[in-house]
């Protein structure tokens, strides 16, 4: 699949004896929407790392990439344990190059995860597609609903509909179970009613490289 890199300087020059070895610490603060690549321990299928590219006498040399494991948010955990709560199943987790359309999206690609319906929706949705898209104060979702043999099968408009949340969760009485099942019934009514027409589509992929966010620690 396509590879996405983001360079970080986390240090300046320095003299290196032969055969001495030397630690150099660094943190880099990631991005709101970088993507996650692992829930409760379990892995998404989805492979981040990072790599040290030290220089020497005006050479490059890159070490092997290690990996880079990211944990959900907490609001991000718990609308996916909402839709497990609810019947849903994981599918897939991967990287799409380009924006979607009518969000506060920043970086040029974005995390989808795949979600199968449970068998309230089995006969209205073969997927949700879940896109996470955070800052500081909310999470953005948006949930992209494939409608069963629907006209978009056959290439049509992507039907999206977009929720935002508090990261403190939903406010009042009604807990994440109640809320993501709001999203879902909101999302298949979009869908129907709208059938392949969407309030919102995908951008065209920026024609420059997107970076991928990492942070660690590495000997060099």
């Amino acid at each position: 699949g396509n590879k996405s890199r983001g360079r970080y300087p986390v240090g300046g020059a320095f003299r290196l004896a032969a055969g001495e070895r030397r630690e150099v610490p660094f943190s880099v603060r990631l991005p709101w929407e970088t993507p996650v690549t692992e829930l409760r321990g379990r892995p998404l299928g989805l492979t981040l790392g990072v790599r040290a590219e030290p220089a020497a006498g005006g050479d490059g040399d890159r070490s092997d990439p290690a990996p880079l494991r990211v944990a959900p948010l907490p609001a991000q955990e718990a609308v996916l344990e909402a839709f497990e709560q609810l019947g849903f199943g994981l599918r897939s987790a991967g990287l799409e190059h380009g924006r979607i359309g009518g969000t506060g999206q920043r970086l040029p690609f974005r995390q989808e995860i795949g979600l199968t319906p449970s068998a309230r929706y089995a006969h209205q949705l073969d997927e949700i597609e879940l896109t996470f898209l955070a800052v500081p104060d909310a999470l953005e979702v948006v949930l992209e609903t494939d409608k069963r043999g629907g006209p978009s099968s056959g290439g049509g408009h992507d039907a999206l509909s977009r929720f935002t949340v508090p990261h403190t969760g939903p406010a009042g009485p009604q807990d994440w179970d109640d809320l993501v099942d709001g999203w879902i019934r909101e999302s298949v009514e979009h869908r129907e009613s709208y059938d392949c027409h969407a309030v919102f589509g995908h951008e065209s992929p920026a024609p420059s490289p997107p970076s991928t966010p990492s942070a660690s620690s590495t000997e060099v």
